[in-house]
């Protein structure tokens, strides 16, 4: 007996292959459930060194722990009326397939020499179409939540501009955040559900401050228990679990054994803003106030000099350093990863900004900030004269009792083609290179003489263009320190100060910038100036 021309045996036999096939899928163990326990994070130790950040970077936080972990159960969402369509597709097609590929054979007409194989194919596409079908309804793979809490960096911070995970920026263009929260909205992020899952999550963004202002997060607190720090002074970045917001924490799917954790980083604004001067904080939006960052580093509670006295600061010429650097748009911004002490930090500070941090010598125990540029007018400058000139009456007007260790500087000493790298924020913080050349010096000294140099704190072409012209002035010509031993007219100067040096013994004329001030302890009271040429 035959049904629509297939013997029955034929039919029956096929249909028991499809039906233990079927059974095998409905039967087989789906992918396990993997557990708090698989997931292979190290978190950190809260109490490590957290970095100082000031400015806008790209930074990695440190995890410091994770928990409120579950895991979802997801089928393919397959009907019943998609896995029959599907099953007569693969039958259509098997049997057209079927007929297009057999030869034509003589005496036998075409419609004669499909009927037998074509049927025969299309029972076999019929089959493997329901059997496929079934295998896409018993796939199923897990959604994944978790809650990590991050150490960021010390506080406080302006916002969270970015977050990637891995290689993708799941959150953008979030601006003045800190102290609230931001959604991280990317389920589709690699590949959704069935593949590498995405990313869901509502994040709190603390900010930093201290306590009693800062107190333990909420979500925290309700996880972990009310011994939860307050993190004083610590910005923190927390990814809410499922537990603190619906569906939130979802960071993986796969229907193998273990999520995968992506690793994350943040685009991270800081703006201190110590010096009661908060127009001046934000330097071409992103960047910090270098003024502002060596003003911290020695009253911050936290970090660096731990708390100097206000009294013992002179804050105006903080404030006036300020101005200065918002004035011509030099920010700074970089992170500081590990152990610092405060003369380095200060020191990288400085050298980015080109100012100095002293004593006052008239005012013991005062700190006084300046920026060193062409702030000066050279015919109202004090003028320091050493040796005898005919054209000079007055004994009082030789100031300059001796000098010691003076060497004329070699070009030889100099460079004169510059490469300058830096950190381009515009181009996805990636490391750059500007080139500058100073033909004079090529010409003097016939040759071309290298030097690199990394520009620390510069973050922008603009930025980079400035210093890098002031270090290439720097660099391109000798400029040897020069000793002077001067009478009581050296007193009113300061590290920082200009003056006019004429010198009638060795016939010279040099505009000389004061590095330090020192006295002799000598009966006349004679005060010693270590100076360069001024490089304005």
């Amino acid at each position: 007996m035959t049904t629509f021309g297939i013997p029955n045996s034929v039919l029956y036999n096929t249909f028991l292959m499809a039906g233990t096939q079927a059974l095998g899928i409905l039967t087989a163990p789906g992918p396990r459930r993997a557990t708090k326990e698989d997931l292979s994070i190290n978190p950190g130790d809260a109490a490590n060194v957290w970095p100082y950040i000031a400015g806008t970077v790209l930074m990695t936080p440190h995890l410091i722990t994770y928990f409120d972990f579950s895991s979802k159960k997801v089928k393919n969402d397959v009907g019943i009326d998609e896995i029959l369509l599907s099953a007569g597709l693969s039958a259509l097609g098997a049997g057209l397939a079927t007929e297009a590929a057999l030869p034509d054979v003589a005496g036998v007409s075409p419609p004669g020499k499909f009927a037998k194989v074509s049927q025969a194919a299309t029972l076999g596409g019929l089959i493997g179409g329901f059997t496929a079908g079934l295998s896409a309804i018993r796939t199923e793979s897990y959604r994944y939540y978790c809650g990590f809490a991050y150490g960021v960096c010390h506080g406080p911070i302006d916002a969270i501009e970015e977050v990637q995970a891995g290689d993708r920026a799941v959150f953008i263009n979030g601006t003045n955040n800190a102290g609230g929260t931001l959604l991280i909205d990317d389920p589709q992020a690699w590949g959704g559900d069935h593949k590498e899952g995405g990313m869901y999550a509502l994040c709190d963004v603390v900010r930093g401050d201290y306590w009693p202002t800062q107190a333990p997060n909420s979500y925290l607190v309700a996880q972990l228990g009310a011994s939860v720090p307050a993190y004083s002074g610590k910005a923190l970045f927390v990814i809410r679990g499922p537990s603190g917001y619906r569906e939130s924490g979802y960071f993986s799917a796969t229907a193998g054994d273990a999520p995968f954790l992506r690793p994350l980083k943040l685009r991270v604004k800081r703006l201190p803003d110590n010096l009661g001067v908060p127009a001046y904080k934000a330097i071409n939006t992103h960047d910090a106030n270098p003024a502002e960052c060596c003003y911290e580093w020695l009253t911050s509670a936290s970090f660096g000099a731990k708390k100097i006295a206000a009294t013992k600061i002179d804050r105006a010429s903080f404030q006036a350093g300020a101005l200065t650097h918002f004035t011509e748009g030099l920010g700074f911004s970089d992170e500081i990863n590990s152990e610092t002490d405060v003369e380095t930090a200060l020191d990288m500070f400085c050298a980015h900004s080109n100012c100095i941090i002293f004593g006052g010598f008239r005012s013991p125990g005062s700190i006084k900030y300046k920026a060193i540029r062409r702030d000066y007018s050279i015919a109202t400058l004090p003028v320091f004269t050493r040796g005898y000139a005919s054209t000079v009456t007055t004994a009082a007007t030789y100031n300059v009792i001796r000098t010691e260790g003076y060497t004329p500087g070699a070009w030889a000493e100099t460079a004169n083609d510059f490469r300058f790298e830096y950190t381009d924020r515009d181009n996805k913080f990636q490391r750059t290179t500007r080139h500058a050349q100073d033909l004079a010096n090529r010409m003097i000294q016939g040759r071309t003489v290298p030097l690199s140099v990394g520009l620390r704190g510069v973050s922008t072409g603009a930025t980079a263009a400035l210093v890098g012209t002031r270090e290439m002035r720097a660099g391109s010509y000798p400029r040897p320190p020069l000793t002077l031993v001067v009478n009581r007219d050296g007193y009113a100067l300061e590290p920082g100060s200009v003056l006019k040096y004429v010198d009638n013994v060795d016939s010279l004329s040099k505009i000389l910038r004061v590095a330090e001030v020192t006295q002799t302890g000598a009966a006349n009271g004679e005060i010693k100036l270590v100076c360069t040429e001024d490089v304005y």
